[in-house]
């Protein structure tokens, strides 16, 4: 069973939630550029567990 469409929905909800891209590269190890690509359907890369329990956390 393929969970990328699930792991992309909820990021790009956590992010809404954090308050943006800016926001929520501010938050993780990772730039803006990252987040965006974990939240785009078009690219198999998705958060990696710590990224994702951050923006869960924040969001």
């Amino acid at each position: 069973m393929n969970h990328a469409p699930a792991l992309k929905t909820a990021t790009q909800l956590a992010v809404r939630a954090i308050g943006g891209i800016d926001a929520a590269a501010a938050l993780t190890r990772v730039g803006r550029a990252r987040i965006s690509e974990y939240q785009n359907r078009n690219s198999a890369t998705t958060a990696p567990i710590d990224v994702a329990i951050v923006l869960d956390e924040f969001a």
